[in-house]
């Protein structure tokens, strides 16, 4: 277990830093919309969505290898 902890603890942290950059700037966005701060939280919205995707992927390559 430890192990795996030390493997995942640096992409743990990237995923939820960039999951809570994106709903600090979301606030205030929402507190103060201008077309900046709406650009920037759709291309962080973008980044996460990327980085799940792949994850997805990932998992699902690895399904598939393990089955044939």
């Amino acid at each position: 277990m430890e192990r795996l902890a030390r493997r995942v603890a640096g992409t743990l942290t990237a995923r939820f830093s960039s999951r809570t950059r994106f709903w600090l700037q979301f606030e205030g966005c929402a507190t103060r919309p201008d077309a900046g701060s709406v650009e920037s939280l759709r291309r962080l919205g973008l980044q996460i969505h990327g980085a799940d995707s792949a994850r997805v992927q990932a998992l699902q390559r690895r399904h598939r290898r393990s089955a044939a």
